[in-house]
């Protein structure tokens, strides 16, 4: 293990579920995989953690009846969320979806917020967007409006976003 990966899992440790969370040496590798930037792999860390607390049932897709944006169709629920990252399925993701796979899981999430921040960066001057990237791309990842710096949800993860960047 790389040291910038055993930080990562170090820093996923003491934010995730004390009991029940993924392997987060394999959760660390993951992220290293897709990103050798500390911001986005804090980033990477910190939705986990909010979205999922790092647990392993949620990445297998083993949701409780409140978990996982449940919905009832005709009666059945249904869980319209996946995975660590409690990702949605749409267009983007419709050939990965539901996978259990962790690699596959951050990769997806990466790919989300990438998508989030560039939804978000549109129309504000390069420098000026990646100075503030984390925050559009949680708020282009949560469906909020990408000017909108004071919903609570945003102010949680930018705190813990902070932390874990501390770690890294």
């Amino acid at each position: 293990m790389t040291p910038f990966a055993a930080r990562i899992a170090a820093a996923a440790l003491a934010v995730f579920s004390p009991t029940g969370h993924v392997n987060t040496d394999e959760f660390a590798a993951a992220v290293e995989s897709v990103t050798k930037d500390t911001d986005w792999a804090a980033l990477l860390v910190t939705i986990a953690a909010k979205e999922s607390a790092g647990l392993d049932r949620l990445r297998a897709g083993e949701c409780l009846a409140w978990e996982c944006d449940p919905r009832r169709v005709r009666g059945e629920l249904h869980h319209a969320a996946w995975g660590l990252f409690q990702a949605h399925q749409n267009k983007n993701n419709a050939a990965v979806w539901g996978s259990t796979d962790l690699l596959v899981q951050v990769t997806e999430a990466n790919r989300a917020l990438v998508s989030g921040f560039w939804t978000c960066a549109q129309g504000i001057p390069r420098g000026s967007a990646h100075s503030i990237r984390v925050q559009l791309a949680i708020n282009g990842y949560a469906g909020k409006r990408c000017d909108d710096f004071e919903w609570p949800g945003l102010k949680a993860r930018l705190a813990m976003w902070r932390s874990i960047r501390g770690r890294l």
